[in-house]
């Protein structure tokens, strides 16, 4: 039989074209079926008949791919970079042979991988991968709370990749192109080193004066550095400060910038520190590191100022006579004090003569200084009405000696009584003020008679006192030098009988009946200068007049009364002292 086939083979086909069909059919995985039909040459009749021959092929899962991108959205550039901790959001579009749903994957390294039945990743860094996407659809992914890459870029590579059950596939990684390629451009955050206030300790209503220093690490590009002073620890990166002291700006490429602000405070403001805090941002409002950082600023304590002093309301003083209640005079002013006038702790005040030794702090006598202790000084009740008011009303009250020195007439006609007041704070600072127009102190002229009465004694008709005189004390009970008046209101009497009035006679000094002068008749008063001068303290300032009486030898026996009366003189030439 082998003869035979051979012998056929070599007269039906070379033996070259049989070997390149096996090689053939191995090469391209096809497989031939050979019938090989033998004819019987002798007999004239086939020995095989004719058969088929079937093409097999395996292919395998194709890969989706881009038709868009990838690229970045929006574009991260060297001026408009993402922030250290931001979001960068990529976007591409694919088509996928079988019409699969595909991913977008994007990896910080080359190392993107499909996995059958579900999402691909990255064995390295991954930065995110999409949902599955229908093909020819655009799809995103959101890379968040991007790391720090140390440096000022970021590279990155993208794939797209389906997720076919066995045989998951990915193309090859794709960094995009232009502007929204790889790599993408990171920024990183301002940092505050130092803040103080170099220009510290200011009265309320000054101005201070903040120095912040910042360093930036960033290097391609100037960078501009805002800086915020915020009164309270409420602060954003688009709407700063809720409290604003002051702002600054400063520019910085790599390395430390200085710079400073400058705000006022407003008065009133209680002596005290008061922190504030620093807040920096750059040119794409990425909020610094160490914001929050706080110090303080320090209002210092300040003395009060005095205004609007006023004595007794602006109303001239009308001190009462000797033995009567004294009245009462007082001393009114607005007390400023910018640290507010909560910080006020008392006041004292002076009433005083205008011609008084020192004047406000002169050394207190009822003649001419009254001074007022903060027991006599109060805060008039609702003038201080809360933290925003620096004003304060306080009034002083004394009583006015009877003797003290009259200025609307006399010697003393060219001066006047003046105010002052002293305001204290809590920590002991005072200001002082005094009234810029004084008022008068009323002259009052008044005596007394210290006897109740001119007492002759016992004497028989035709006789005489002698030199026996009888006494008056007058007594000056007002502010001026006096002299007095005498006038008898009638003459003695005893029942129907009487003595004349004109049978007394006065002096100011012990004398002999006969030589002194004639009380004048009942109708008629006399003027005599008795020397009192003006009292300057409690002490009695007097004068005596002595009298005498020369009885008539008709004189009926019995017991006579009657009656004069002193009347107080001012003496315009007296001693006003």
């Amino acid at each position: 039989m082998s003869k035979k086939i051979k012998k056929q083979i070599k007269k039906s086909m070379p033996l070259l074209i049989i070997f390149s069909l096996l090689w053939s059919t191995m090469a391209i995985g096809l497989v031939f079926n050979f019938d090989f039909s033998f004819y019987d040459l002798s007999l004239n009749r086939p020995e095989a008949l004719a058969d088929v021959a079937t093409t097999t092929v395996s292919v395998l899962n194709a890969s989706p791919y881009f038709t868009v991108g990838p690229f970045e959205q929006p574009f991260s550039t060297n001026t408009s970079p993402i922030n250290v901790g931001g979001d960068i959001t990529f976007t591409a579009k694919a088509q996928d042979p079988e019409l699969d749903n595909y991913y977008l994957l994007v990896c910080g390294d080359d190392t993107g991988q499909a996995n059958n039945g579900g999402a691909p990743s990255c064995t390295g860094e991954p930065f995110c991968v999409s949902g599955a996407t229908g093909t020819g659809a655009s799809s995103t992914c959101t890379y968040t709370g991007i790391s720090d890459p140390g440096g000022e870029t970021d590279v990155w590579y993208a794939y797209v990749c389906d997720a076919h059950a066995t045989e998951a596939a990915c193309t090859l990684a794709s960094q995009g192109s232009g502007d929204g390629g790889s790599p993408f451009y990171v920024n990183h955050a301002p940092t505050i080193s130092l803040v103080t206030t170099s220009d510290n300790n200011k009265a309320p209503g000054g101005t201070f004066t903040v120095q912040i220093t910042a360093t930036d690490t960033d290097v391609n590009l100037a960078d501009t550095i805002y800086f915020d002073i915020c009164g309270t620890n409420s602060w954003a990166s688009t709407t700063h400060c809720a409290v604003q002291l002051c702002q600054a700006t400063s520019t910085i490429q790599g390395g430390a910038t200085t710079t400073t602000c400058q705000f006022t405070d407003t008065a009133p403001t209680p002596d005290q520190n008061y922190t504030y805090f620093a807040y920096i941002r750059d040119w794409h409002d990425f909020a610094g590191t160490n914001n929050g950082t706080s110090t303080y600023y320090t209002i210092v304590n300040v003395a009060p100022s005095i205004t609007s002093v006023m004595l007794h309301g602006g109303i001239n003083i009308e001190p009462n006579i000797k033995g009567a209640a004294e009245v009462t005079a007082t001393t009114t002013a607005v007390v400023t004090d910018n640290n507010g006038c909560a910080d006020l702790a008392n006041a004292t005040s002076s009433i005083y003569w205008s011609n008084a030794t020192n004047l406000e702090n002169c050394t207190a006598d009822d003649n001419n200084c009254y001074q007022m202790t903060t027991v006599e000084c109060a805060q008039t009740s609702g003038s201080c009405t809360g933290v925003t008011d620096s004003n304060a009303i306080y009034i002083c009250t004394t009583t006015i000696a009877f003797h003290a020195v009259p200025t609307d007439v006399g010697t003393w006609t060219a001066t006047n009584w003046l105010a002052g007041l002293k305001g204290i704070d809590n920590n002991g600072a005072f200001g002082v003020g005094t009234t810029t127009t004084g008022v008068e102190l009323i002259a009052a002229a008044a005596l007394d008679v210290d006897q109740s009465g001119i007492d002759y004694g016992t004497m028989n008709a035709g006789n005489d006192t002698g030199d026996n005189n009888a006494t008056t004390t007058i007594v000056n009970y007002g502010n001026t030098p006096i002299d007095t008046t005498v006038q008898a209101q009638d003459d003695m009497k005893s029942g129907s009988y009487f003595i004349l009035a004109t049978q007394q006679e006065w002096s100011l000094t012990n004398f002999t009946w006969g030589t002194g002068t004639d009380l004048a008749s009942s109708s008629v008063s006399i003027d005599i200068d008795v020397l009192i001068n003006r009292p300057t303290n409690q002490t009695d300032v007097t004068d005596d007049l002595y009298w005498g009486l020369g009885l008539p030898v008709t004189t009926h026996s019995g017991d006579y009364t009657g009656t004069t009366t002193f009347s107080v003189v001012m003496d315009m030439d007296g001693n006003w002292n």
